[in-house]
């Protein structure tokens, strides 16, 4: 087989991988991987968060817009949101991410999907939130 190289045969092959932290790469342009929650929160990575409100008839609250950060837990460089909405606020929403490893978060927890996710969400201050995602994706097996 002439022309065929083995190099970057590392297999499954599931797709092209995309830093979506880099400047470079706009991450809006990917809303399937917007995730929400069972409460209605939810995060766009390197994007924007929200809340979905169905009880006040204000629709889709905006926590903010994607502004800087890394999502990493340690060093602690929250991917930071500002500029969402201020209904029912002195100043408009802002929030932060940050990635955590699903295992350090559950450790008696059964070996679960790649693409778990589990989000923690906190009002640390008023209109002022920060979001804990758990995934395996985040952990760090090498250590």
């Amino acid at each position: 087989m002439t022309g065929v190289t083995t190099s970057n045969d590392i297999y499954p092959k599931t797709g092209t991988c995309l830093d979506l932290s880099s400047s470079s790469v706009d991450a809006c342009a990917y809303p399937s991987l917007c995730k929400e929650d069972s409460d209605n929160w939810g995060h766009c990575p390197y994007c924007k968060t929200y809340k979905t409100d169905t009880n006040s008839g204000h629709g889709k609250l905006s926590l903010g817009n994607y502004v800087s950060g890394s999502g990493t837990a340690d060093p602690w460089d929250p991917m930071i949101y500002t500029g969402g909405s201020a209904t029912n606020c002195a100043t408009g929403r802002s929030s932060e991410a940050v990635w955590y490893c699903w295992y350090d978060a559950f450790p008696t927890s059964a070996t679960v999907a790649i693409t778990s996710l589990d989000f923690q969400w906190l009002e640390s201050a008023a209109c002022e939130y920060t979001v804990y995602i758990y995934t395996p994706l985040a952990c760090d097996f090498a250590k």
